[in-house]
């Protein structure tokens, strides 16, 4: 299928297809496509999934024979395309594709492809991976894959916070995956083929984590009925449904109980629904709490190697009376919390901040500076990426942020704050922000 190359891309994607060797105005043929190693392919499709439209049926086949796993990433990439229903940008267009004489649509397309890998892949005649269980499709060595069956399911359960206090994990709280700005202002909305990218979390190498996020936007309100509903999931198995009234979380949130709290409470809810998040990363926490929750799968036994998988929504099913909620915890959001990938945050810190009337960048901030164990210098610029900042202009950010500081000072949970060159972190040359935490924990 002849597609002209789009020579106005995002300036991440620039980046990475000049990482692949390749130049920005090249045109990205099937050939190109296919000729990249694995790892490549799948960071490509990541990106833009789509691209998937450029290959043929037989041009995939046949690069499969030689590297099973270019199938697998394919079919991974376009069961997220199909998934969210984000195909029809233009479903009534009929479009020609090379190797066959029916005009199609891209949805019809990519569906034929996915059916065709599974008929004709490696795995074929077997139980598709892509039927939840219990295959398992592994890359091992040299680029080889096969299907390998999956033992049965243990139980999962959270880190169990102490007694007045709730659990987010640092995906959440030390990246832009929660934003702040214009407080009623007119949400984003990121879909398959332009999820929002997130490179940047605080301790974690630069890349060494990607997130893609599909869904509405995030803001402070979704994360604090999320970490509520974590909470009340800890004793439970992951999976389980947890039973909670409305009236008792909005009080629980410091919320006020009318008709407008509960209209928004069910849009939140939902909003966490219908929000998906795939991590792709190295990080060693993160392989770790990998390794200890799939302990036969080959990514943890050292067959294999690179960067760990995991796609999970952050709330499952649920139902409602109007008055009482049952929602289900989806297991793999477990991969996003332990040691090193977790805090816990005192309700009675937060719930002061409530209180006071904070707003989001003062409890982002605080979330932010809660989930480092000791305080860290961080630049203007870093903190604008992990605490999710939309805002334009710096120095409106700077005067958001020296307005928290000294929000936090007052509420007792920093002692003090300062905004200057540091001697703390080595080859820094910018200004940063340097904290003092106040003693104890609320």
């Amino acid at each position: 299928m002849e597609m002209t190359h789009n020579t106005d891309q995002p300036e991440y994607l620039a980046k990475f297809v000049n990482g692949f060797r390749f130049t920005a105005d090249d045109h990205w043929t099937e050939k190109n496509l296919l000729r990249l190693s694995p790892t490549d392919f799948e960071l490509l499709l990541e990106l833009e999934p789509l691209f998937l439209c450029r290959i043929s049926l037989e041009g995939l086949l046949q690069a499969g024979k030689q590297s099973p796993a270019h199938l697998y990433i394919a079919r991974r990439a376009i069961d997220r395309l199909l998934e969210v229903d984000s195909v029809p940008l233009a479903e009534r267009t009929l479009y020609s594709w090379a190797g066959i004489e029916e005009s199609l649509t891209r949805r019809a397309w990519l569906t034929s492809l996915a059916n065709a890998i599974d008929e004709r892949g490696p795995c074929a005649g077997t139980r598709s991976v892509f039927e939840a269980q219990p295959q398992l499709v592994t890359q091992a060595q040299g680029d080889s894959a096969h299907c390998q069956p999956m033992g049965e399911l243990a139980d999962w359960y959270l880190p169990n916070p102490p007694p007045g206090n709730f659990l987010l994990p640092h995906l959440m709280t030390c990246s832009s995956l929660v934003r702040i700005g214009v407080r009623n202002g007119v949400r984003e909305h990121f879909d398959a083929t332009s999820p929002l990218h997130i490179m940047k979390f605080s301790g974690h190498k630069d890349r060494e984590t990607v997130v893609s996020y599909t869904g509405e936007e995030l803001r402070t309100g979704d994360a604090e009925v999320w970490g509520q509903l974590l909470t009340l999931a800890a004793p439970l198995p992951l999976g389980s449904r947890v039973v909670v009234s409305s009236r008792k979380l909005l009080q629980t949130l410091g919320r006020a109980t009318g008709g407008p709290a509960y209209k928004a409470l069910r849009a939140e809810i939902a909003r966490l629904q219908g929000a998906r998040v795939r991590v792709r990363s190295s990080h060693e926490a993160m392989r770790g709490q990998f390794r200890e929750m799939f302990p036969d799968d080959p990514l943890s036994t050292g067959r294999a190697a690179g960067p760990i998988e995991v796609s999970f929504q952050l709330l499952g099913p649920s139902s409602t009376n109007g008055q009482t909620w049952s929602i289900a915890v989806p297991r793999e959001v477990r991969v996003a919390f332990g040691p090193r990938l977790s805090s816990w945050f005192s309700e009675r810190e937060y719930g002061e901040l409530h209180r006071l009337r904070e707003g989001d960048t003062v409890k982002r901030l605080y979330l932010f500076y809660r989930s480092h164990p000791k305080p860290w210098p961080f630049t203007l610029d870093e903190l604008k990426n992990f605490i999710g900042s939309t805002m334009k202009r710096d120095s409106d950010l700077k005067a958001a942020l020296d307005r928290a500081h000294d929000r936090l000072t007052h509420a007792g949970i920093i002692k003090s704050w300062r905004y200057g060159l540091t001697s703390r972190r080595h080859q820094l040359t910018e200004r940063a922000y340097e904290v003092d935490f106040a003693k104890g924990r609320g």
